[in-house]
C-alpha cells in the first residue's frame, strides 16, 4: 500500500472516493494485517456483549448491539490497495458472540450511495436503511417497519453542495452532491451542549410521528447520533448517550422499552469492560468538559429518569405539545415470544428496494403474529440465528 495516494490521512480512492488513514488509530497498519487488536479487547466484548443481554433479559428490554462499518469494507471496489483484515470478522472469531454488522446488507444496496463520498458516514439513504434494519432487529411489527420506511424515503430532498469530514481535511476541500433529507412530522430534540470532545454528549427526541412506539436508550458514536431524526419515525422516546459503554443506571431509571448499544467497527482497536463505566452523567464532568441543561433539557431528563410523576408527564405535555404512546401490549407479547430471536437480514436489501411498489412483502415477524405462536422448528431456527453474526 505504499502507492496510495494519501493527504493529510485521507485515502483517495477510484473515484474520488475517500476513506480515513488515521495516523492515531493506525488505519493501515490493520488494513495491511501487520496489527492484530489485543485478545483482552475481544474477552471485554464478549463479557460486555453477554452481560448486557442478561440484563435486558431479566428487565424485559429487547437488547441489541450494532458494529458500523468502516467505509471501506462495503465500498472494497473503490478502495486503491488490498485488505487483508477487519475489526468485525476478527472479533467476532475471537469472542465467539453475535452483533449485527451490516456489510453484506449495505453492499447490496449498491450502487445507491450508502456513504458519503467525502464522510466517514452514511448517506441519507444509507442511514435510511440502517434505521430499517434496526426496526427488523427490534423486532418491530412488519406493517410499522414498512410504513416508517415509505415515510423516511418520501424525506429525501434536493441535494445539496456539503463537504464531510473527510473531504474538509483536503486542500482544496473536496464536495460533493449530497441529497437533503426533510422531516415531515414534528419532534423535540435537546442536547446538553456539551464542548469539546465527544464521550459525554446526551440527548433526548420526543417524537409526534404516528408510527412511533415506547422508548429506546442508545449507548453509542457519531453513526447513530447521525440517526436520531429518523429514528423518531420508529420510537416515541428516545434518550442518546455518547458513550463506550453500557450504564445500567441510564436503562433502570428510564424503563426502556428497547436498548441499543453501538460502536463503529475501527473502534475495536480498544474495548472497555463495562464493569469500568462511570455514572453516565457524570462523564462531561469527569473529562473536565462543560456540559449545559437547558431549563428544557432539565424537564426531558427528569421526565426519563422519573416517568411515573404524572405532574411532570402534564407539564412536558403541555410545554412541548407531546403526547407518549407506549408500546402496544400486541407488540409487546410478540417481542417477549422471540426474546431470543435474531431475525436474519439476508433478504432485506431486496425487500428494502422494493418498499415503493404496490406490494410489500410480509416478514416473519406479521407471519408469527398471524399464527399465534411459535411451531418448535421455527422456534430452533430463530435461536440458531441468534446464536450467529449477522455479517455481510
Amino acid at each position: 500500500m505504499s502507492d496510495l495516494e494519501i493527504e493529510n490521512e485521507v485515502i483517495i480512492g477510484k473515484g474520488r472516493e475517500l476513506f480515513l488513514a488515521s495516523k492515531t488509530r493506525r488505519t493501515l497498519d490493520y488494513l495491511q494485517g501487520n496489527l492484530v487488536p489485543a485478545p483482552a479487547n475481544s474477552k471485554a466484548f464478549r463479557q460486555n456483549i453477554e452481560s448486557r443481554r442478561a440484563f435486558c433479559k431479566e428487565i424485559g428490554a429487547r437488547y441489541v448491539h450494532l458494529v458500523a462499518p468502516d467505509k471501506h469494507h462495503v465500498y472494497e471496489e473503490a478502495f486503491p490497495g488490498d485488505i487483508k483484515f477487519s475489526f468485525a470478522d476478527h472479533i467476532h472469531r475471537e469472542s465467539g458472540v453475535s452483533f449485527v454488522y451490516p456489510r453484506g446488507y449495505l453492499q447490496g444496496l449498491l450502487p445507491r450511495r450508502t456513504y458519503k463520498r467525502t464522510d466517514t458516514h452514511w448517506s441519507q439513504f444509507g442511514r435510511i436503511a440502517i434505521v430499517t434494519l434496526l426496526a427488523r432487529h427490534f423486532l418491530l411489527p412488519e406493517h410499522r417497519i414498512v410504513a416508517g420506511a415509505k415515510d423516511l424515503l418520501a424525506c429525501l430532498g434536493p441535494t445539496a453542495r456539503i463537504t464531510g469530514d473527510l473531504g474538509n481535511k483536503l486542500n482544496p476541500q473536496d464536495f460533493e452532491e449530497f441529497e437533503t433529507f426533510r422531516p415531515s412530522w414534528k419532534f423535540t430534540r435537546e442536547f446538553n451542549q456539551m464542548v469539546p470532545g465527544n464521550d459525554g454528549v446526551l440527548e433526548i427526541l420526543l417524537s409526534s410521528h404516528p408510527n412511533a412506539e415506547g422508548r429506546l436508550v442508545i449507548f453509542g458514536d457519531s453513526y447513530l447520533r447521525d440517526c436520531l431524526d429518523l429514528l423518531s419515525v420508529f420510537f416515541r422516546e428516545v434518550l442518546f448517550c455518547r458513550t463506550r459503554f453500557l450504564h445500567k443506571e441510564m436503562i433502570q431509571t428510564a424503563s426502556a422499552d428497547y436498548v441499543l448499544t453501538e460502536n463503529v467497527e475501527r473502534y475495536f482497536e480498544f474495548v472497555a469492560a463495562d464493569t469500568e463505566a462511570p455514572p453516565c452523567l457524570m462523564v462531561p464532568f469527569l473529562l473536565g468538559r462543560e456540559a449545559r441543561y437547558s431549563p428544557d433539557l432539565a424537564m426531558l431528563v427528569t421526565y426519563m429518569m422519573t416517568s411515573s410523576n404524572t405532574r411532570l408527564l402534564k407539564s412536558v405535555q403541555e410545554r412541548f405539545s407531546y403526547e407518549p404512546k407506549p408500546v402496544q401490549e400486541s407488540d409487546r407479547e410478540v417481542r417477549n415470544q422471540l426474546q431470543h430471536a435474531q431475525l436474519a437480514h439476508l433478504d432485506l436489501a431486496d425487500a428494502f428496494k422494493q418498499l415503493g411498489r404496490e406490494q410489500d412483502k410480509q416478514g416473519l415477524v406479521t407471519s408469527l403474529q398471524n399464527r399465534g405462536s411459535l411451531s418448535s422448528d421455527i422456534s430452533a431456527r430463530l435461536d440458531q440465528l441468534d446464536r450467529m453474526m449477522v455479517a455481510g
